[in-house]
């Protein structure tokens, strides 16, 4: 293990971050929201930060050239492992379920071969289904490599109790939610006029249903639309449509806000990859007259602990927000 008795404990942090403005068309995913919120609090503690995006440009690519394209990402992020991964003393790898092989696998090898710690925080909740719908030989590797990571993070609870179930006791919990400002007060609203829907516009999110269902609504009541479009977004939709408006994309802070502005939050998804959308979180925190602190104290001591450095603290107990817990799909 890296000397570090007198400075700062340095951790390479690798995950993909939302594009800047004005990339409009970039898919602004809870993975990346995630990501960068982790980094701006730990920023805030007393931590050398080194980070690494792993975003991809979307290309609109197919076949051959999507596959080259993916190579030259990971050759492009295994080769800043290796070169910043020596002065680190702890590797942090924030990533989907979906990209889990062979990325993270490989990411595995990488710091053993440097002999570095690595701590991986999945997003979504679908990894105990991965692993117990995969064959003998997916199992196998993943059993030897990145299960076996010094700190394994997921989102939901029913996760972690199966991982820990299983004798995986590297595993955590941290749920997906970040701190916000206090929210708006506002008088008791009993009829419901502003409607608001917030994330990336999927076909698969039920954004033709729902533009359907507002039509016939009092011609009082208003649905506003923000997100990233996507390759399949049908955008002829909003074409003359009496209630709804696109508003383009909305930045990170901009979100309590909007929610605050609005009488219901919509998200009819039926896409295959939704697990718990960090929006809906936060449309619980924003509705509430009083909001506690989340869990990033805990996740900065977890990191100094297994960077090994000295007087860390203890690990602070977990505050939750009264209805984050709904977070923890049981």
């Amino acid at each position: 293990m890296p000397e570090i008795a007198e400075r700062k404990p340095r951790i390479l942090l690798l995950g993909p971050l939302p594009a800047a403005p004005p990339k409009t068309a970039e898919p602004i995913g809870g993975a990346r929201m995630r990501f960068a919120e982790t980094i701006r609090q730990l920023e805030q503690r007393d931590l050398h930060l080194d980070i690494v995006n792993t975003a991809r440009a979307r290309q609109n690519l197919s076949g051959g050239q999507a596959l080259a394209h993916t190579l030259l990402a990971g050759a492009r992020v295994a080769g800043a492992i290796l070169r910043r991964g020596r002065r680190s003393d702890l590797i942090f790898l924030n990533m989907s379920v979906y990209g889990a092989l062979p990325a993270a696998s490989i990411i595995w090898i990488l710091c053993r071969l440097l002999r570095r710690p690595l701590v991986i925080w999945f997003f979504g909740e679908y990894l105990a289904a991965a692993y117990r719908q995969s064959g003998p030989a997916r199992r196998w590797l993943m059993n030897r490599t990145y299960l076996r990571s010094d700190l394994v993070c997921v989102e939901v609870a029913r996760e972690f109790q199966y991982f820990i179930g299983i004798g995986r006791g590297n595993f955590r919990q941290f749920p997906n939610t970040r701190d916000l400002p206090p929210p708006v007060e506002r008088p008791d609203c009993h009829q419901v006029r502003r409607l608001l829907f917030i994330g990336q516009l999927r076909m698969e999110k039920g954004l033709r249903e729902m533009l359907d269902a507002t039509r016939n609504l009092p011609a009082d009541c208003r649905l506003q639309v923000f997100g990233p479009r996507m390759s399949n977004t049908d955008f002829t939709l909003f074409d003359g449509h009496p209630r709804a408006a696109y508003g383009g994309t909305l930045a990170p802070e901009d979100v309590p806000r909007v929610i605050a502005e609005h009488d219901l939050l919509l998200f009819p998804s039926y896409w295959k990859g939704e697990s718990y959308p960090g929006v809906i979180t936060e449309a619980f925190q924003c509705g509430e007259s009083f909001r506690r602190g989340p869990h990033y104290d805990r996740l900065a001591a977890e990191l100094r602990r297994i960077a090994g450095a000295p007087g860390q603290p203890q690990p602070t107990v977990m505050r939750h927000h009264s209805h984050t817990s709904r977070n923890d799909r049981a």
